[in-house]
């Protein structure tokens, strides 16, 4: 009997979970699979944010210092020009010192030893270069395109390029979007400035997010013979 008695106290003071502990363990549950839930949803943000910005920064910057070098190498003596388009952004024209193998030199000056002016095809390109031609930078669009022009200013087939895509044509955005500007006392310079958007095709809550980003660069014309 003792034995049998002693059993039973100890179902006794074994219970089990009551409601309210069941209840409490599940909303602390709740709270801390939410709280997981947004800072991974904040993390994601964080990453996509970052990946669009990299992702710009990296397509201005190696496509800007193409244009900037290429640029560079004009002179500001009747070789260049720049005009607004009818959204303000500039079209900048110029040449560039030319390698015409044809005419038995080999070099950028001729037989009188004066430099020849022109443009190449490509601005990887330094070889056969097109004597009297013209390279022109102008926005189209959302893309930024780079061509080559003959001396009457008509556009050569086969040679425009994307130099850039994603160019930003907000209306609410202030300026243009592509500009080439002279600093006042400073005809040998050039200050280049273009500013892009990217957006994130997922968003966040439903709204889709865009990424702006402006970035400029000065370029000096190395080049001053006429």
């Amino acid at each position: 009997m003792e034995n049998k008695t002693e059993r039973n106290e100890g179902r006794k003071g074994s219970r089990g979970f009551t409601l309210v502990e069941v209840m409490l363990s599940i909303t602390i549950l709740s709270i801390l699979f939410f709280s997981l839930y947004l800072l991974l949803a904040m993390a994601n943000v964080i990453f996509r944010t970052n990946t669009a910005y990299y992702r710009l920064n990296d397509d201005l910057m190696q496509s800007l210092r193409y244009v900037a070098r290429e640029l560079g190498q004009t002179s500001g003596a009747g070789h260049f020009v720049a005009v607004p388009d009818a959204d303000g952004n500039s079209v900048i024209r110029f040449q560039i010192p030319v390698d015409v193998s044809a005419d038995g030199t080999g070099g950028v000056m001729n037989a009188q030893q004066r430099v020849q002016w022109g443009a190449y095809d490509s601005e990887w390109d330094d070889r056969n270069g097109r004597l009297g031609a013209w390279i022109e930078y102008s926005v189209n669009g959302a893309q930024l395109i780079r061509r080559v022009l003959d001396a009457d200013l008509n556009a050569i087939v086969g040679t425009e390029r994307v130099v850039l895509n994603c160019i930003d044509r907000d209306p609410e955005s202030a300026g243009p979007s592509f500009s080439v500007t002279t600093p006042v006392g400073q005809p040998d310079i050039r200050d280049l400035a273009i500013r892009l958007q990217s957006r994130d095709p997922v968003g966040q809550g439903g709204q889709m997010r865009n990424f702006p980003m402006t970035y400029t660069i000065r370029t000096f014309l190395r080049n001053r013979a006429a």
